[in-house]
């Protein structure tokens, strides 16, 4: 038979290396069989891992406590964008009634200023008086013309005739006069056998118009020629020139001085 050391050598340290493997394997099972049954020993080591169920428990608050945690923010963050939701109504709401009373309050003031602009046309309308027209009598005698009769019957043609020239050149004298704006139109009543002309003028009513405004203007606007005063081809005595309100209790007459006469002249 032969000896062989060194083979047995070898089988002897992997039968070894086996049971220690298998040693820890057990170990390895007990360790865990121990940590899910608390009160269990380990039979082969002699250890107790009393500890270890410990800490796992711990860990398992900690994962508690931070899910609780966690679903804690959440209802909190729930309620806060609820809130803020809420708090977005509120203002949307306080917006639309300011709003509404902004456009209450404009309507209150339209109707307010425009029953107060009624009130102030209807009270002026009451209070203001009737606006008249301005007649005025007036009067001329012509020099380069002799008296007919039948200038007297204000029928005849010569009258006629007579009449609508002077008219025309009385409307033409006041329309380029300084009151040519507010003159209306003129008119022949009668002719004397002076061959003295009445007539009237109509002037729409201003502060600006007055009697005196009114000689002054018809003496202004009739041509000079040769120390002559003429109403178109009508020569006038200067001196006979009156004009006077067309109202009896009123008997203002105007006639033109000497001094403004030559200064006219």
């Amino acid at each position: 038979m032969t000896f062989r050391p060194e083979t047995n050598l070898k089988e002897k340290n992997d039968k070894e290396s086996k049971d220690a493997e298998n040693g820890n394997e057990t170990e390895s099972a007990a360790r865990i069989s121990t940590i899910y049954n608390p009160g269990q020993r380990d039979t082969t080591t002699s250890m107790s891992f009393v500890s270890v169920p410990v800490h796992a428990a711990a860990h398992s608050d900690i994962i508690n406590k931070k899910k609780t945690f966690v679903e804690q923010i959440k209802k909190l963050t729930l309620k806060l964008k609820s809130k803020n939701t809420d708090d977005l109504n509120d203002m949307q709401k306080l917006k639309i009634k300011t709003i509404r009373l902004m456009c209450l309050t404009v309507l209150l003031l339209c109707k307010l200023i425009l029953m107060t602009a009624i009130f102030v046309f209807i009270f002026r309308s009451a209070q203001k008086p009737e606006i008249k027209n301005i007649i005025v009598d007036g009067e001329f005698q012509i020099l380069n013309r002799k008296f007919e009769y039948d200038m007297l019957d204000k029928q005849s043609s010569m009258f006629n005739e007579l009449t609508f020239n002077l008219t025309n050149e009385l409307n033409r004298l006041f329309k380029k006069s300084d009151v040519g704006e507010y003159f209306v139109r003129s008119e022949i009543l009668e002719i004397t056998p002076n061959m003295t002309v009445k007539c009237i003028a109509i002037f729409r009513s201003s502060d600006y118009i007055n009697v005196g405004r009114i000689g002054l203007a018809f003496l202004r606007s009739l041509k000079l020629q040769h120390s002559h005063t003429y109403l178109g081809k009508l020569t006038i005595n200067v001196q006979s020139i009156g004009f006077q309100n067309n109202i009896p209790s009123i008997l203002e007459k105007v006639q033109p001085d000497n001094e403004n006469v030559e200064e006219l002249i």
